[in-house]
């Protein structure tokens, strides 16, 4: 059974609402965005080749993560999901010496974006990151606005019964 307060004005139900509803809605979303984008890494990047020059270490995948949620106005939030460059490490190898030297994990992340894999001369169709976005925002995988719909019905039910079995 959940019992929902009596409200004394329409700020202290805005308070709870966001508390109890829109902050866990905007942790659930963020999951599934980051699935997605993990999703969307693995099959439109990782599926489309099969590197013969390097190993795979996968860390594109373990780079997707997001920031906190985050007050942005009275009743708004922020959250936002990215690939982490300290969560990767990349390195190039000279040939002709051997010398090992670092190569930056957000120029690493941009050519992968675009489909290249390990050099400039390797480059697939599958651009991850602008379709993820695409899908997204037109909302064919992950539909946000339907889930904060369902949400937003079953707070109205909550606060028109006051009491929920």
């Amino acid at each position: 059974m959940i019992l929902i307060p009596e409200f004394k004005s329409i700020k202290e139900m805005c308070d709870y609402a966001s508390k109890n509803v829109l902050i866990p809605f905007l942790e659930q979303a963020t999951i599934k965005v980051e699935k997605l984008i993990t999703q969307f890494i693995q099959e439109r990047f990782y599926d489309m080749y099969s590197p013969t020059t390097y190993i795979r270490t996968r860390k594109l995948l373990d780079s997707v993560a997001h920031t906190d949620i985050k007050k942005v106005g009275q009743y708004s939030y922020e959250v936002i999901v990215y690939l982490d460059p300290s969560n990767a490490y990349y390195y190039n190898v000279d040939r002709t010496t051997g010398e090992v030297f670092d190569v930056d994990a957000n120029y690493v992340f941009s050519l992968a974006a675009e489909g290249f894999h390990g050099s400039s001369g390797i480059q697939t169709e599958g651009q991850f990151w602008k379709e993820a976005r695409e899908d997204l925002n037109e909302r064919r995988t992950y539909d946000i606005v339907a889930d904060l719909n369902s949400i937003s019905l079953v707070m109205e039910s909550k606060l028109n019964n006051k009491e929920i079995e």
